[in-house]
């Protein structure tokens, strides 16, 4: 019973796939510079709904990763006079990703115009830090691309346990010792 209960306050929590389909808003992302050419599309989309960037880059919300190992990073591209539509994956250390360390991974061109493409590509975050944000973008001076069902899904990850799990690990191996020591106790 005591190891049942060690195994489960012991085991780390993983993070969860994280999916943007822009059915009905910009779901938390914002226009990386700031000028005003990040939007909500309601007719372009799988299903309807997509973001459209203009000359800028779009960033996601700042993603919480708590495992180790390699994210798959996918999206379906809709480009509209651009060079092409650009997948950026950054990792950094603070929660805010604003400081920090910031490793980038620039993947996932698409170059046929007008015609919904599905880019992916797997980013591995090993040493990166603990939180990780995705950026879109236009490439070249003029065009417009479309994203949609964005989605980074963890894989081949090995479980990193929060500060609090180590607690509670420990918290359960004091336990332990404390019961064999007590059940030694009361057979002599």
């Amino acid at each position: 019973m005591i190891f049942l209960i060690m195994a489960m306050l012991s085991s780390p929590s993983f993070s969860k796939p994280h999916h943007f389909g822009f059915d009905a808003d910009l779901e938390g992302w914002e226009d990386l510079f700031m000028l005003d050419r990040v939007d909500w599309s309601p007719s372009l989309g799988v299903p309807p709904g997509s973001l459209s960037v203009t000359g800028t880059f779009a960033k996601s919300p700042c993603l919480p990763m708590q495992i180790e190992g390699s994210w798959h990073i996918q999206a379906l591209t809709y480009n509209d006079g651009a060079t092409g539509c650009l997948i950026t994956a950054e990792g950094f250390q603070d929660a805010s990703c604003l400081t920090g360390t910031a490793s980038t991974t620039d993947r996932g061109s698409t170059m046929s115009n007008q015609v919904w493409e599905n880019i992916s590509f797997d980013f591995p975050l090993t040493a990166l830090g603990p939180y990780f944000q995705i950026e879109l973008a236009p490439q070249g001076p003029t065009g417009t691309c479309y994203f949609d069902n964005v989605s980074a899904s963890p894989m081949n990850v090995t479980a990193v346990p929060t500060q609090s799990q180590y607690g509670l690990m420990l918290l359960a191996s004091m336990l332990g010792v404390a019961a064999i020591f007590l059940m030694r106790r009361m057979h002599s």
